[in-house]
């Protein structure tokens, strides 16, 4: 995940969002855990001027656990 994300869709924009994508500060870690801060920079081009107050981002996730013989080894 590291490096650049991008999103298609901006809500509340009426088409005048070009595009929005985030990069993120350390580009080589490729996931975050629960409780990290996620730090980076968040891109956005308009295509006419807009006014901004304030831009709310949320992100969501998943996760993935392994237990038990078939797990494999740990790192």
């Amino acid at each position: 995940m590291g490096g650049e994300a991008g999103c298609a869709a901006a809500v509340g924009a009426e088409g005048r969002v070009k595009s929005l994508g985030l990069v993120f500060e350390d580009e080589r870690k490729g996931c975050y855990s629960s409780g990290e801060t996620v730090a980076g920079h968040v891109l956005l081009e308009a295509s006419e001027p807009v006014a901004l107050r304030a831009l709310r981002l949320e992100a969501q996730g998943r996760a993935t656990a392994a237990w038990g013989p078939s797990a494999g080894p740990r790192a």
